[in-house]
């Protein structure tokens, strides 16, 4: 295999759940620390998500699954870090204390609303959480006028002056993605500030509407892969020995990929030379011709998005 990662770039991770899913449970509280949610819900964000299903079942379900998840939009608003600790965008968003920013991955139990820096580490102007200074700007101590607090103003005006684009999720929009229990910590936070998260300023505006966001949607796009073969999915995976089983587990995640990328391997009359691919059905003998249908979205995907997609397709 070519090694065609840098030296310092993450390793690539696959995790894999196997097991056997509650017969039932609320999907208005589903389970916080059992997998394959907690998988899901460990990685807040995800740029593409693809999901594979035989396209007779894909015609039977998606309607009423699509009305339920509901559509996933974002915004994309350029300005500089100073902006966050201004006015009525500081006061609502982040002293209500159920603000997540976040350049890079980092986990929150809670979310409203959700900012990303957006851009290519070493390319673009981002900011990143490397080697940070960690600042808590719920702390009652942070507050115009306060000295520690003025020296963070000062620094985002005189150093950390780039304006960069932000990409911006707001959670409390009835995206369908909240749980009943998400749903009520968030009414909670709002009775106790005795005023909506959203609610417009003396100017008639909500505090992003200043900084002039562009609305961004993520449609689900749909390909039909046909006549493809289709490894046993319904069996467990049986080997014993890790090492077995992380070799079953790859087959099977090679196998999704070439799905995804509607390779002719994967297709029941392909036929290549094995001198240029030497690639292989998982249990081929036993692989069943059908024919599939992906559905993919790329864009901003929080994880509430995703396990709610996960909960309507079960």
């Amino acid at each position: 295999m070519l090694k065609l990662s840098g030296e310092n770039a993450p390793p690539s991770k696959c995790y894999v759940s196997q097991g056997t899913l509650p017969n039932s449970f609320d999907p208005e509280q589903p389970p916080s620390k059992k997998k394959p949610f907690s998988a899901i819900m460990n990685q807040p964000l995800t740029h593409t998500l693809d999901l594979i299903l035989p396209a007779e079942l894909y015609r039977v379900i998606w309607a009423e699954i699509e009305s339920k998840i509901g559509k996933i939009q974002y915004s994309q608003v350029i300005m500089p870090l100073s902006a966050l600790l201004e006015g009525d965008f500081f006061n609502t968003y982040i002293k209500s204390g159920i603000f997540t920013v976040r350049s890079f991955i980092s986990s929150a139990e809670f979310w409203n609303i959700l900012m990303l820096s957006e851009g290519r580490p070493g390319v673009d102007n981002i900011y990143s959480l490397k080697d940070a200074v960690e600042v808590n700007l719920r702390l009652p101590s942070m507050v115009h006028g306060k000295k520690g607090f003025e020296r963070i103003v000062w620094a985002c005006k005189n150093v950390l002056v780039d304006a960069v684009s932000w990409l911006f999720y707001d959670f409390g929009k009835g995206n369908g993605e909240a749980t009943a229990r998400e749903r009520a910590f968030l009414k909670k936070i709002q009775r106790q500030m005795n005023a909506s998260l959203f609610e417009q300023s003396e100017s008639g505006e909500v505090p992003l509407a200043q900084h002039h966001p562009s609305t961004k949607s993520i449609p689900p796009i749909k390909t039909e892969v046909m006549s493809v073969l289709v490894p046993p999915l319904d069996e467990p995976l049986k080997s014993t020995s890790s090492t077995a089983f992380e070799d079953e587990a790859v087959d099977l995640l090679e196998w999704l990929g070439l799905v995804a990328l509607e390779s002719p391997r994967v297709q029941h009359n392909d036929s290549v030379d094995p001198y240029l691919c030497r690639y292989g059905i998982p249990n081929e003998d036993r692989a069943v011709n059908s024919d599939l249908t992906k559905v993919r979205w790329s864009g901003l995907i929080p994880a509430p998005w995703i396990r709610s997609l996960f909960i309507e397709c079960l």
